[in-house]
């Protein structure tokens, strides 16, 4: 009889710890009340990650390919 108590007793422990580690590592209300500015934040940083690749474009088109790929040559440790 001691035995299965012990047995009980010892998955009981088990159970109680892993339910503390999934208690220490939930999300919280102020956690998920802060998704929104999170998900506004990328958005808007996507955003100018964009204009700045559009911008490099039209700068590649003014300078000339091949000029740039000299300089980026260049620019590389040998």
């Amino acid at each position: 009889m001691s035995d299965k108590l012990d047995l009980i007793l010892s998955e009981l422990q088990k159970l109680n710890s892993r339910v503390a580690n999934i208690e220490i590592t939930m999300a919280t209300k102020d956690d998920v009340a802060d998704l929104p500015y999170i998900t506004q934040a990328i958005t808007e940083t996507g955003d100018n990650v964009r204009l700045i690749l559009d911008d490099q474009k039209s700068i590649n088109e003014i300078i000339g390919e091949h000029e740039i790929a000299i300089r980026s040559i260049r620019r590389r440790p040998v």
